[in-house]
């Protein structure tokens, strides 16, 4: 029998990883309409972002063409993010598991950084709201190739919010484990 909680928080991006989490965390009752649910996403804002013209000491490294494209890459980010949470929210509705007085949906501002970039709001969000259970999905990335993205400044988010919430996480992985049974003779 699932453990009724107060709050849940679901960690939605625009991924298969992401939907597939919260069809699971659905199927499964960790949130029914009788819990506050928040669906969370967290927009990072495209990498290496540019320096606006006239800042001190920068003499004025970019171009206004420069920041407009940026500005316009980080609404269509914006616009993604937002299409997943409100994709999520309206399975979520047709299954019967929230309604609308008891899910909110969230966009949070993240940095283009790794994971911790993108976990730590998601994180700060679950101790502000006293978030009782953390719902994130996760790409089944090996331990080699989170390592080596983590080289590269890339870390994984569901690792670290297991590491830094402040209530217990369930991580659903993408991969479906029964497929990888083999099946008796």
């Amino acid at each position: 029998m699932p453990q009724h909680y107060r709050h849940v928080m679901l960690a939605v991006d625009p991924s298969e990883a992401s939907r597939h989490a919260a069809g699971w965390a659905a199927d499964h009752g960790v949130i029914t309409a009788a819990c506050k649910v928040s669906l969370v996403s967290v927009v990072p804002s495209p990498p290496l972002a540019p320096m606006a013209p006239g800042i001190a000491g920068m003499g004025g490294l970019t171009s206004t063409a420069g920041v407009a494209e940026y500005e316009k890459e980080w609404e269509a980010t914006r616009k993604v993010h937002g299409t997943a949470v409100s994709d999520v929210y309206t399975d979520l509705l047709t299954r019967k598991c929230v309604t609308p007085d008891s899910c909110s949906r969230v966009l949070l501002d993240g940095d283009g950084g790794g994971g911790g970039a993108v976990a730590d709001p998601l994180v700060s969000y679950a101790k502000a709201k006293q978030v009782d259970h953390v719902v994130v999905g996760s790409r089944g990335l090996s331990a080699l190739k989170r390592g080596l993205y983590s080289i590269i400044g890339l870390g994984s988010v569901s690792d670290y919010i297991v590491r830094h919430a402040p209530c217990p996480v369930t991580v659903v992985p993408l991969v479906d484990h029964a497929a990888s049974v083999p099946t008796p003779d």
